[in-house]
């Protein structure tokens, strides 16, 4: 999951620095100085799908009242003052401000940034699985369930059942493949006879789809894979723009 790092204007500053020195930075001396927050780094993941049409030069800035200074090392800065100290940077899964967010300190928690801001920093939380995953390479994907003592998970094609290498936690299981399953296809996870959740694993050959689909335009390759409803749109749209009927994708590769 992701750490959120919220300080206030009084804090415990060696309890936080000791938390802090994990994740390659520490506070310093609080500076009751007010600033703007200007800098938006547009390519860092948490704004760059989709939160911006285009990089804005004039909106109303929030501004802090009072900040930490930092030192920092190996961070990435999100957010930062009009004099490039940081109000919001990453390391790793921790995010941290510099400022506390109240709003007899900030007017952040009333700007549009907010929203858009700690929605993304929560999916940080979520590692969303691949469309699919390629057989010879090292896979890792988790699956969200709750295992009794010595029971375990398997990957299940018709009359094949595979227990691949697994890590479990609190909520969840971490499953690695690798040389297994070796037949590409769509598999189901399953705890003894149980589907879980009806979860799909596909596991495709080292021949991409779309670039095969790209470079012929054929369909041979459908044995190996079948699309979901979701893939073939993709395909679809791919053959739209070259020119090509969809029904070569709808007719073969689409099973209602």
């Amino acid at each position: 999951g992701s750490l959120i790092i919220i300080p206030s204007k009084t804090i415990e500053q060696a309890s936080y620095n000791l938390l802090l020195s994990n994740y390659g930075s520490n506070f310093n001396d609080l500076l009751e100085t007010e600033k703007r927050i200007t800098t938006i780094n547009y390519s860092h993941p948490i704004y760059s799908d989709g939160v911006f049409e285009k990089q804005v030069s004039n909106f109303q800035y929030p501004k802090s009242s009072s900040f930490y200074n930092v030192s920092t090392n190996k961070v990435s800065n999100i957010l930062q003052f009009e004099d490039g100290k940081p109000f919001l940077y990453q390391n790793k899964n921790t995010f941290v401000f510099t400022s506390a967010l109240n709003t007899n300190n900030s007017s952040f928690k009333k700007s549009p940034l907010i929203v858009p801001t700690l929605y993304n920093i929560g999916k940080f939380s979520f590692k969303n699985p691949a469309l699919y995953y390629t057989i010879g390479n090292e896979n890792t994907f988790e699956v969200e369930t709750q295992l009794l003592q010595d029971n375990i998970l398997s990957l299940v094609q018709d009359d094949m059942s595979i227990i691949p290498k697994q890590q479990y936690f609190n909520n969840k299981v971490v499953i690695s493949t690798i040389e297994t399953p070796s037949i590409a296809g769509i598999y189901t996870i399953k705890n003894k006879n149980e589907v879980i959740k009806f979860n799909k694993l596909k596991l495709t050959t080292s021949i991409n789809a779309f670039d095969f689909l790209k470079k012929s335009l054929a369909l041979t390759l459908l044995h190996v894979v079948e699309f979901s409803r979701y893939d073939c749109a993709l395909v679809a749209k791919y053959l739209l723009r070259a020119g090509q009927p969809i029904n070569k994708v709808s007719r073969h590769a689409y099973k209602p």
